[in-house]
């Protein structure tokens, strides 16, 4: 197919700029003074800037890319706007309007579904002081793969939105590059929203925003998932997803899980690698009734200097997929969620085995079927519109493993250059136990009664439970170079059942114990089995109260660690009888005991079980020190 190249002089439309079908391709400037423009209004089209070529905006143009008007003669097509490598785009709105913008995916005919837009930026800069809508009442999406994607600010309070205002899809994927919103000059508006609009159609919206690569920058305004106005007795299912995956890097202020009175809606936050890290709240909006759910699968919540006491907010269903979740405390804080490890059976893989032709925008991925809930993906796009692959953003779980599930990309059945053909098959896999990571220099103080049963591990700084708050169902704690504070409200505060192992850290892997305030009170803290695997754990104290802090645990391991601990009248430590590894009568010394100070080796005293400072006529084993 041939492409007109526009090269040279500048040039200035008195009235509209319309790329009304075929490709066009900027080398050149040109100027836009007001007015509504378009790519693809008549016929499918696109248009290419590129090699210092600039779409350059004032007054409040507005450009709309994949457009459908009222018009019965021309049905408009797909229009698709490519920004590369020496490209640049730039929109300036004015201060009191609300007109003025990238608009991708516009339908104002109630015919049919409109017709899709897409931008595709791999490389250049899109710089926008206006509005920017990834569908607005028709199917948007927006690839940033490379350059920088700046939206400063909005006029008049307004704000930059996937999906809005229409049953539709829109997709923003992240893969490279960088999306800023660096803080303006005269305004700090432009909160991005995920969902928003008020929705008369049956059918359910979804917008989504998937981070496979690329930085975003968001450094003082909110980014607000399913803002859709709805009803308290609303039933449709409109569904808002936001997805961090691979290396990319969220930056924020705070993310919002749902501003909506609809409990049909579900808003969504997947933490399938990178790292996000805020400085606020990651919260339901106050007075919202909408589902609100956190999933961990490899990714990394981070919050740095700044945060508030506690910042997770209105958020019950946080879910610990098999490949985990880390929380990295760059400052103190308290968290009152119980988080939970997936159950049952989830999706493994989608596999594509047909990637479809013509798809305008990227269609919606439906999995269906089988006895389990919540399983999402995202069709990962090529430039050509085909289906490249699917990325699985919550496997979902309860699935048997006997399920058969089928996967659906959904377009709208009306409009033009919606493309279709596409299809991919469903495998499934068993969830894994699931280990939950503690990083970062600062204290993360659990207030509340944690039901998670997987493995936490503390590999950095302090991980300390409120007083009554426990963790009674945890499979493993694992201390790798930090340090636990257990409570003296009650016992057994951690699971009586679980594993202790201390792995690594030259004296930082520690687990302290509470004492009761009052004399003759004992609290006791009972594992199943003590791990010493490598490196030099401590067994101390946390506080110098009265009462009794007692340790018992049934097993004892060691391949080559050594453990510190000091026995004192109201500090305690018993191995049981049957413990692995127990001294015989004959070596009551125990293998990888020491003092603090690393003068004494500890013995076990056989009516007991306590461990004490060895007797100086005892003879240890090789293996204690």
């Amino acid at each position: 197919m041939f492409s007109q190249i526009f090269s040279g002089a500048s040039i200035s439309p008195n009235t509209n700029f319309r790329v009304m079908g075929g490709r066009a391709i900027l080398e050149n400037s040109v100027r836009l003074d007001g007015g509504v423009h378009h790519v693809g209004l008549v016929q499918g089209a696109t248009l290419t800037v590129r090699n210092s070529g600039c779409l350059l905006s004032t007054n409040c143009a507005e450009l709309r890319v994949g457009s459908r008007n009222t018009s019965t003669t021309y049905f408009g097509g797909a229009g698709a706007l490519y920004v590369e490598e020496g490209g640049l785009v730039q929109m300036r709105g004015k201060t009191n309007s609300w007109s003025g913008g990238l608009l991708i995916g516009y339908n104002e005919s109630a015919a049919d579904a409109g017709n899709p837009g897409k931008v595709w930026q791999s490389g250049g800069t899109v710089d926008l002081q206006s509005q920017w809508y990834v569908s607005m009442s028709a199917d948007g999406y927006y690839r940033l793969d490379g350059g920088l994607l700046s939206l400063p600010t909005t006029p008049q309070n307004n704000s930059h939105r996937i999906g809005c205002g229409g049953a539709t899809y829109g997709l923003l994927h992240v893969s490279g590059g960088t999306l800023a919103l660096p803080k303006p000059v005269w305004s700090v508006d432009g909160n991005v929203l995920i969902g928003f609009g008020t929705i008369t159609a049956s059918a359910a919206a979804r917008s989504e925003v998937y981070l496979s690569g690329g930085t975003v920058s968001v450094p003082d305004r909110a980014v607000l998932l399913a803002g859709w106005t709805t009803e308290p007795s609303g039933t449709v299912a409109h569904e808002a997803v936001l997805t961090v995956d691979g290396d990319a890097v969220l930056t924020g202020r705070n993310i919002g899980l749902g501003n909506t009175a609809s409990p049909a809606v579900r808003a969504t936050l997947n933490l399938n690698g990178g790292l996000v890290d805020l400085s606020y709240y990651l919260s339901r909006w106050g007075g919202a009734n909408n589902q609100a759910a956190v999933n961990f699968n490899g990714g990394t919540l981070r919050w740095r200097p700044g945060v508030p006491v506690s910042p997770i907010s209105g958020i019950s269903n946080i879910t610990v997929f098999a490949r985990g979740g880390t929380i990295d405390a760059g400052a103190s804080f308290r968290t009152e969620a119980s988080f939970r490890t997936a159950k049952g059976y989830g999706v493994g893989a989608i596999t594509v085995s047909n990637p479809g032709s013509g798809y305008g925008a990227a269609p919606r991925v439906v999995i269906a079927g089988g006895s389990g809930s919540n399983a999402t993906a995202v069709a990962v796009m090529s430039r050509t519109g085909t289906v490249e692959r699917v990325a699985v953003t919550c496997p979902g779980e309860g699935y048997a493993p006997a399920d058969v599930l089928s996967v659906s990309f959904v377009v709208p059945s009306s409009g033009v250059g919606y493309g279709g053909g596409a299809q991919a098959g469903v495998t499934l896999a068993a969830q894994g136990t699931a280990t939950f990571t503690k990083k970062g220099e600062h204290t993360w103080t659990v207030a509340e009664t944690n039901g998670f049963d997987g493995f936490f591990k503390v590999a950095e700084g302090y991980l300390t439970l409120a007083e009554n708050a426990a963790l009674p169902a945890l499979n493993s704690l694992v201390l790798a170079g930090g340090t636990f504070t257990g409570q003296a409200g009650i016992d057994d505060a951690v699971n009586a059942g679980a594993t202790l192992r201390v792995t690594g850290g030259n004296g930082t892997s520690a687990y302290r114990m509470m004492h009761p305030v009052t004399a003759g009170n004992t609290n006791v803290q009972r594992f199943a089995m003590l791990e010493a695997s490598r490196g030099f754990g401590v067994l101390s104290s946390a506080n110098s109260a009265d009462g009794v802090a007692e340790m018992l645990f049934s097993g004892y391991t060691r391949e080559g660690a050594l453990l510190s601990f000091t026995p004192t009248a109201t500090r305690r430590l018993r191995l049981s009888t049957n413990a692995h590894l127990s001294p015989s009568a004959v070596s009551p010394v125990v293998s990888g005991f020491v003092s603090a100070d690393r003068m004494d080796v500890l013995e076990r005293d056989p009516g007991t079980g306590y461990l004490r400072v060895a007797a100086t006529s005892g003879t240890p084993s090789p293996d204690s020190n």
